[in-house]
This record gives C-alpha cells, structure tokens and sequence, in this order.
C-alpha cells in the first residue's frame, strides 16, 4: 500500500414530490477496504424508518468483520442472519438495498443487489454495471435508457421484503485505477440526465422529485486510509477498523 487517500462524498436529499427522505446510506470503513449499503424504502411502505437502520447498522457494526468481507459468499450467510433478525422486529415493509464491498488491495468491487439502486464506474461517464429488478425489465434482461419512462419501472420484481426470504443478486466487476465508483437510488440515475448527474456530484444544487442518493468512491486502489465527507443527514459513517 502507498499513501493514496480512498476520498468518498455522499450525499442524500429528500425529493420534492416526498414528505420524508427514505433514501439511507451506511458506510463501514475496515481495514482491508469498506462496506457500503444503499437502502431506499418504498414511499407505500409502513416501514419505521429510522427505527430499521438503527437496528441495521447495529447487527452489521455486531456481525461484519474483516474476515466476514473476505468472500462474498460469507458476507452473504452474514447478511442473511442479519436480515432474518431484523424480520423478527419489522413485520411488513418493502424497499431496495445494494450492499458493496470496496477493496483497498485490488480492483475487484462485488455486492448484492434487490431492487432498483445501482452501482456504476465514472471516468468521463457513468456507466451502471448492476442488474436491476423492475417491471421494465421483468425477465432480467439489462436495463436500457428506454426503460426509464415505463411506469412498469416503479414496480419491483426482487425487493427487500420484511415478509420474504432475502434474496439478492450477486454482482461482481473490476474497476480500473483511473476509474471512480457512483452507488445511487433511483432518483439519482433513473430521474437525472446524464448532465444533472455530474452536476450533482460537483456538489452543485439539482432538484429531484423523488429522493436522490449518490455515493462517490475515489482514489481507493492501494489506499492506505479513507477520507469520507458526509453531505446529509441520512447518511451515517462507522470506523470498524482493528475488529478483526
């Protein structure tokens, strides 16, 4: 390792067609990389918000070490019991999750995915590489630009559904040196032009209807230490580093 420095900004804003912003982020630095999730809960929802990712960040800060990040599959098991604890308290309620794990060491990125939030590269553009679960798309088939204006988007196919077994889709990929990684909801990558996307990961100020979450990860290839700037109140950092 050298003396680069991981840089994240994340930012989360309520939409201006919502009551609430129920876009949350969890960012879990280890010592060998961090753990990122995206949870965006259905506006249909009865979900007690705050009370969920209180609990959320809690099983993974008890449960998540640097072994259990080691593999995908045991990160799965993991989670899995993560989840099915947290069915034992929330009964109903429905939303999209992504969870990624980022490596100091490589440049091989991998998560799990249910719902509509995406991950992507970014050099000069955003290009998303994570499946999503929609009615756009119902067969699996990769989402195109098309997609977006179908009202059969806002339907979801694969969710995190306190009343179903948690089942993500895996995804794996890896990312070049030069090359930075964007986690967003929906309102980020669905409802934004490609230009409004850029705006607001300049910081600039860009109104959506629907609550918008980015995350940009920077710089992380070789890191030896992670500088992360949170920008709202619905995102949350935690230093899991020398657990083991």
């Amino acid at each position: 390792m050298d003396s680069r420095v991981m840089d994240i900004d994340c930012y989360s804003q309520q939409g201006s067609a919502r009551e609430t912003n129920r876009d949350f982020v969890g960012l879990f630095e280890l010592d060998c990389g961090v753990l990122v999730y995206l949870l965006d809960v259905s506006t249909s929802s009865s979900l007690n918000c705050a009370s969920f990712v209180e609990q959320l960040n809690g099983l993974i800060l008890e449960r998540v070490t640097n072994e259990s990040v080691a593999d995908p599959s045991l990160f799965l098991e993991v989670f899995q019991q993560v989840i099915i604890e947290l069915q034992q308290s929330f009964k109903s309620g429905v939303a999209s999750l992504i969870t990624c794990f980022v490596s100091y060491e490589s440049g091989n990125v991998w998560g799990y995915t249910v719902g509509d939030s995406r991950i992507g590269t970014m050099k000069d553009e955003i290009i998303w590489l994570s499946p999503v679960h929609t009615g756009a798309n119902p067969f699996g088939e990769s989402f195109i630009d098309s997609m977006k204006l179908l009202p059969e988007r806002h339907i979801l196919t694969r969710s995190l559904n306190m009343r179903k077994k948690y089942n993500p889709e895996l995804f794996q990929f890896n990312i070049a040196k030069e090359q930075s990684l964007v986690v967003a909801s929906d309102g980020f990558w669905a409802e934004l032009t490609s230009e409004l996307q850029l705006s607001l990961l300049a910081k600039q100020q860009v109104q959506t209807e629907d609550d918008s979450s980015v995350i940009a990860i920077k710089d992380f290839i070789g890191a030896a230490n992670l500088n992360c700037t949170v920008l709202s109140g619905n995102c949350n950092y935690f230093n899991l580093t020398n657990k083991g």
